[in-house]
């Protein structure tokens, strides 16, 4: 099995590829370093579910959340097994809805899937070109903040 250069494990490269942000080990504060435009790209391409998730996993022990999210499920359920009340509904409030064809559903969750994963790697590339953000890693001057991580400096409150 070949692993990446400068990398010990792939559980070490997944951590510095999806690091939200990285700490610096010295002075526990966030590592400010100059993103390239991969990483930049790829970041905003990857945003729209890397976001949530890490929202999710940082609240997942709120009881208000865990309603949401209960309330969210019990739904979606209703939908499964009820559709046609549900269309019903839906295109009373929301005509355009009727109009809506399984194909687009399908090119719309095709197209926001393969935008994730290439945002993600795009992003990892741009990490991993990085000389002084690869160099920080291998010397293990900087820490990774992995998504739902709460990271707090003591400087910070």
């Amino acid at each position: 099995m070949i692993i990446p250069t400068g990398f010990q494990s792939w559980k070490d490269y997944f951590d510095f590829t999806l690091a939200r942000k990285f700490v610096d080990t010295e002075n526990q504060n966030d590592f400010q370093y100059p993103r390239n435009l991969a990483e930049k790209v790829g970041q905003i391409l990857s945003r729209p579910v890397i976001e949530p998730l890490s929202f999710a996993t940082k609240n997942i022990r709120n009881p208000a959340f865990i309603l949401a999210l209960s309330t969210s499920a019990i739904a979606l359920t209703s939908i499964a097994f009820y559709p046609s009340e549900f269309m019903s509904v839906i295109s009373r409030t929301v005509p355009f809805v009727l109009k809506t064809e399984p194909w687009m559903i399908k090119c719309g969750t095709y197209l926001s899937i393969e935008t994730t994963i290439f945002g993600l790697g795009l992003r990892a590339f741009g990490r991993v070109s990085n000389q002084e953000l690869l160099a920080s890693w291998q010397e293990r001057k900087i820490l990774p903040v992995r998504l739902g991580d709460i990271a707090t400096s003591p400087n910070k409150v």
